[in-house]
């Protein structure tokens, strides 16, 4: 990207219909189903090439880890190649956090330049996201953990700290350029009056830890529009600790 640069960024503003807020998250398209209004906010994003050292999991809400593996282009889903990276991204997450298991549940490549059509969108194929998210809030985590595990391994594996973590990595030959990935410092939040509701994570025996990474995609307008692919690739990790 060359440098911080200024962006427009989709926060939220209020609901369309006075209602409770409400999002299908399921969308494909690159957009929510939602009765959220927002309102478009220019902000500096900054470029952290050659500053990879200066965030950190626990007080950014995301870090940089350089990739040594040997996948690199988009896999067939279901394929011996997904179960091979899945099997490399467990074992670098298990390592760098020190956890008793790490399970991959899924993953969802994204599409730029050109985006994909409804007709070539499915569960792993999508389009990017353009407003600030944070995929799982405490009841839906739960709520995740015991349909990965079933019930009474769920039960028992929460009695301990677990946490979702999400790896994002660009795919192909092709660097992600007109539309990449942004990650608000969690240190740059109020938690109580920043988030709305359904994404604020409480957990009283680690308030001075980073406890979620909004995230979304944004147009770079400081680049043209270049229409050839451009593909990355966001996994999401359960990770479980012996305490």
């Amino acid at each position: 990207m060359g440098g911080d640069i200024t962006g427009e960024i989709n926060y939220f503003s209020h609901t369309i219909d006075g209602s409770p807020q409400w999002m299908d998250a399921g969308a494909k398209l690159g957009y929510n189903t939602t009765n959220h209004a927002q309102t478009s906010v220019r902000v500096t994003i900054q470029d952290l090439r050659g500053k990879e050292n200066t965030v950190d999991l626990d007080t950014n809400g995301f870090e940089i880890l350089k990739y040594d593996g040997l996948m690199h282009e988009i896999f067939v889903d279901n394929s011996e190649i997904q179960r091979r990276f899945y099997e490399e991204i467990a074992t670098v997450l298990k390592k760098r956090l020190n956890a008793s298991r790490v399970i991959v549940f899924n993953h969802i490549n994204r599409f730029r330049g050109p985006n994909l059509s409804a007709d070539q969108c499915d569960s792993t194929h999508r389009n990017p996201i353009f407003s600030p998210h944070v995929d799982h809030d405490p009841p839906s985590a739960r709520f995740k953990v015991e349909r990965i595990l079933g019930e009474e391994e769920a039960n028992k594996v929460m009695q301990n700290r677990f946490q979702i973590i999400n790896i994002w990595r660009p795919l192909g030959p092709n660097p992600i350029i007109n539309t990449p990935l942004t990650i608000c410092d969690y240190c740059s939040l109020d938690p109580h009056n920043d988030v709305h509701a359904g994404t604020v994570y409480n957990s009283p025996n680690e308030s001075d830890v980073a406890q979620f990474g909004a995230h979304t995609a944004f147009k770079n307008e400081n680049v043209p529009l270049m229409n050839v692919e451009q593909i990355s690739i966001e996994l999401r990790c359960l990770v479980l600790y012996d305490r």
